[in-house]
């Protein structure tokens, strides 16, 4: 998807109470999905940013006025989030350890 998406621009953005939880959900896939085309692309400098902003979009989530079951739902995202997290900050490790090697053998 590389249309704009306001959401997942900067942290200025609306109070959460101003922003409806589908659209804090569509802004979560949109960056998550812009996290995915910067690992394809091993753009590595870019990814503390996504990662903040996904960050502060599911703040957004949790700050927000919802149902029990919306909230469930954005328990299980952040889950999921925490997990996408995880991996992305193993597969930079992986690469900069391998960026070593490179270099050592050079």
């Amino acid at each position: 998807m590389n249309a704009p998406h306001a959401l997942a621009v900067s942290h200025s953005q609306p109070s959460a109470k101003h922003l409806a939880l589908r659209d804090i959900a569509q802004g979560v896939i949109f960056t998550t999905e812009k996290l995915v085309d910067a690992v394809l692309s091993a753009k590595w400098l870019v990814l503390p940013d996504l990662l903040a902003q996904r960050r502060f979009l599911l703040e957004c989530a949790f700050a927000a006025e919802c149902s029990a079951e919306q909230r469930t739902s954005f328990e299980a995202l952040s889950q999921a989030v925490a997990e996408s997290d995880a991996a992305l900050i193993a597969m930079v490790a992986e690469e900069r350890r391998c960026r070593g090697d490179m270099m050592r053998v050079r």
